[in-house]
């Protein structure tokens, strides 16, 4: 039985408009600067754009704070998209003399077409500016009383049990991948032994991970989970594989924020581990190319390692994501992709490929697969709108901004009640969300299908009996 009863006042709605006008302003304003700024292949230009960039996060951050508040999953978006489309601008821009050891895309690659290069620093900067808009335009879920109400299914039962099915995918997939990069490194890992069916659930299982946390009761077993799901994320970023691990854990630290108030010990406590964990990550970025077996046996120099500094390198090193959407400007007319061509073609995915005969169309809702003059470091929000959307991206990224933030504010108010009735789809779908930064929708329309059906499944199954 549902029990929670609460309310919650929407005291930042009075404003929340005034904030959009205001924010629309200076948007029209940033567009019409950058009509004006060269690109002349110096560093001037890179400095020029990263204070532009960093004044966006900083005022975005103000407006989202007044708004719809900061810790939740559509502020991690934001600030996702920023490390990965912007963070090797920033390097060349504020910190030119900072010797990196990771490949800068931006001033090795990109800097071959100029006009290109600008394009994207236009494109990427209009699109978290628009996505940010959409957030202002959602009016937070009004919350005025809940009074008890006996569920018709029993949803802490269903959710352990999705759970339990797709962690087991999990495990198997994160068991493969951890020997096959200890001999052949992070490429390895690459070719895909299994059916795609079995990544897809593999990737549902990153989703529920949060999910199943919030549905624990006994705060006891919460913290249990919450230290063994945490070390077992890390330890399954061994095999060289990242990304994912990084959204579970922030979506489990957004929930963990949400249902317990920190106190300043906490917050201490948190910084501590999020240092250690770049740490890590840095760690984890030098021994892709090898695999564990050979930088173990390597001897690499680790003083060198260790002087770097570790917020610079992980902003760099995680940067390279804006090479993709270069590539989709650069290649945009010999592409020739139709309105909305991956959103369409992601519905094939849905239906398992067991013949084979869908192939082609499931490489086609994937954008990055379609690019074949250079090769893409993986996906990108900002590439996929203008591949699918061209100059008409404006619309379909406010919409997306919209939703997103719908999601999110949904997920963050019933957190807050512990209402697991109201969340149980909405908060696995903002944690598989949050990967968009740096992927396609041609990989998460399955996934978010999928997910709702097996849901679908499990309510039939664990249906209360009439009394």
């Amino acid at each position: 039985m549902e029990s929670n009863v609460g309310v919650i006042k929407n005291s930042r709605d009075t404003s929340r408009f005034g904030f959009a006008f205001f924010y629309t302003i200076i948007i029209l304003a940033e567009m019409t600067l950058m009509s004006t700024m060269d690109v002349n292949g110096s560093s001037n230009y890179a400095l020029s754009y990263s204070v532009l960039i960093l004044f966006n996060l900083m005022l975005q951050t103000f407006v989202l704070y007044k708004t719809i508040g900061l810790v939740n999953f559509f502020y991690a978006f934001v600030v996702f998209y920023y490390v990965f489309h912007f963070g090797q601008i920033i390097m060349l821009g504020i910190f030119p003399w900072y010797e990196y050891d990771y490949v800068n895309y931006v001033e090795t690659y990109m800097t071959r077409h100029m006009g290109a290069l600008k394009d994207t620093l236009v494109l990427c900067i209009n699109c978290i500016n628009i996505f940010v808009l959409g957030a202002l335009l959602v009016r937070k879920p009004q919350l005025r009383s809940l009074s008890n109400k006996i569920s018709r299914y029993n949803y802490r039962a269903i959710c352990k049990v999705v759970f339990i099915i797709l962690f087991s995918f999990r495990v198997l997939l994160d068991a493969i991948a951890l020997y096959i990069s200890f001999y052949l490194g992070y490429s390895g890992t690459w070719e895909s032994f299994l059916p795609g069916v079995v990544s897809a659930l593999g990737i549902m299982g990153f989703g529920v991970i949060p999910l199943y946390y919030f549905s624990i009761e006994d705060k006891k077993q919460q913290k249990r989970f919450l230290l063994f799901i945490t070390a077992y994320l890390l330890l399954t970023m061994l095999s060289g594989n990242r990304g994912h691990q990084m959204t579970c854990i922030v979506g489990l630290l957004i929930v963990y924020l949400t249902i317990n108030k920190p106190n300043v010990k906490s917050l201490l406590l948190l910084g501590v581990l999020g240092f250690f964990g770049l740490q890590f990550v840095d760690f984890i970025f030098d021994l892709r190319a090898e695999g564990l077996n050979a930088y173990l046996n390597s001897g690499m120099n680790k003083e060198v390692a260790s002087s770097s500094n570790i917020f610079l390198e992980t902003i760099g090193t995680f940067g390279e994501t804006i090479f993709t959407p270069f590539l989709v400007l650069e290649n945009y007319k010999s592409v020739d992709p139709f309105w909305g061509e991956c959103f369409v073609k992601s519905i094939a995915a849905i239906v398992p490929d067991i013949t084979g005969g869908l192939r082609d169309i499931n490489d086609q809702a994937v954008f990055a697969k379609m690019i074949k003059e250079g090769h893409t470091i993986g996906g990108s929000f900002a590439g996929e709108m203008y591949y699918n959307f061209g100059n008409t991206y404006y619309l379909p990224t406010l919409l997306i901004g919209m939703i997103y933030a719908s999601l999110s504010n949904k997920v963050s108010c019933y957190v807050k009640l512990h209402r697991i009735d109201m969340v149980y789809m909405s908060l696995p779908i903002c944690v598989l969300f949050l990967w968009w930064v740096r992927d396609s929708i041609g990989n998460m329309t399955r996934e978010i299908v999928w997910l709702w059906i097996l849901f679908a499944i499990m309510k039939v199954l664990y249906k209360k009996k009439k009394r």
